[in-house]
């Protein structure tokens, strides 16, 4: 977007200042077909990943410290989880650097590798669906998530400038690469250690900044800004209010969990901290 990365965009998506604004950006269904079809080989690629995991890792001494085969399934979901994040968090900073470092983004191309990449998420987005389908019929808010993930990202498919908002919605993953660790931490008994804290201190800070305060930023700015973009939509763009909500309400768990484990961090010891740390990492998210 125009401007800072902090600021909001100065333009409506290319129109000259005065200039009337069309009811709507058209949907492209051959678009979001394209993308989704794509999507849905990159699924098979995060499922091959997800059966290759017990076979390369089965040696490993962290992979005999999981305590039993839920575990081990899980953490097939959580590695082909962080595959995911570790290209997609990159991705979305360089896009927004590179948004940040032009002044008019509007000539920029959104529609080449940016277009790959919510492929690439779609595909993650379908396989994690799959991956946590036992899990979904038993949370809501987790099931609401991937619910509205999967209808944003089919809309914002078929709209030519869709893909423009991907990287300031990606970039929140970056908390769930913390999240994952602080699993892989519990699940191998580490609750207690000093790296569990710490990685928990930074895990509830960018919680913070990129999903309580990015996320609903950004949703306020596709509708003030981007009015082409958010009619496009339909009303399916309301489900971005929805999923900010859910950041919130994420966030207060995250808080009232890592709270006793934060004081005990600084030097004032807590009696509910080793309660907090034993659930620390069941906050779903995606």
């Amino acid at each position: 977007m125009g401007g800072a990365v902090m600021s909001r965009p100065s333009h409506r998506d290319g129109l000259a200042p005065g200039e009337p604004i069309p009811e709507r950006e058209e949907q492209d269904v051959n678009a979001a077909l394209q993308t989704y079809a794509v999507g849905l080989l990159w699924a098979f690629g995060f499922e091959a990943i997800h059966r290759a995991v017990p076979i390369v890792c089965k040696n490993m001494s962290w992979w005999k410290g999981l305590p039993d085969s839920q575990a081990k399934y899980e953490a097939r979901a959580y590695i082909t989880s962080l595959f995911h994040h570790f290209v997609a968090v990159p991705f979305s900073v360089w896009s927004l650097w590179r948004d940040a470092a032009n002044v008019n983004t509007l000539d920029l191309d959104y529609s080449g590798i940016h277009r790959k990449m919510l492929s690439f998420s779609v595909g993650f987005f379908l396989a994690d669906t799959w991956f946590a389908r036992a899990h979904l019929l038993k949370s809501w808010d987790y099931s609401i998530h991937h619910l509205f993930a999967l209808a944003l990202t089919w809309k914002a498919a078929g709209l030519r400038g869709g893909t423009r908002f991907l990287s300031h919605f990606l970039v929140s993953e970056i908390t769930t690469i913390f999240l994952d660790m602080l699993w892989f931490l519990r699940k191998l008994k580490a609750e207690d250690s000093r790296a569990f804290k710490i990685i928990g201190a930074i895990f509830t800070a960018l919680y913070a900044v990129v999903r309580v305060y990015w996320l609903p930023y950004m949703t306020w700015s596709l509708y003030a800004d981007h009015p082409r973009a958010w009619k496009g939509l339909g009303a399916v763009a309301w489900t971005t209010v929805g999923v900010s909500a859910l950041q919130v309400w994420w966030f207060y768990r995250i808080v009232a969990k890592f709270a006793p484990l934060l004081m005990q961090l600084f030097g004032r010891p807590s009696k509910a901290a080793a309660a907090a740390a034993a659930t620390a990492s069941s906050v779903p998210m995606a």
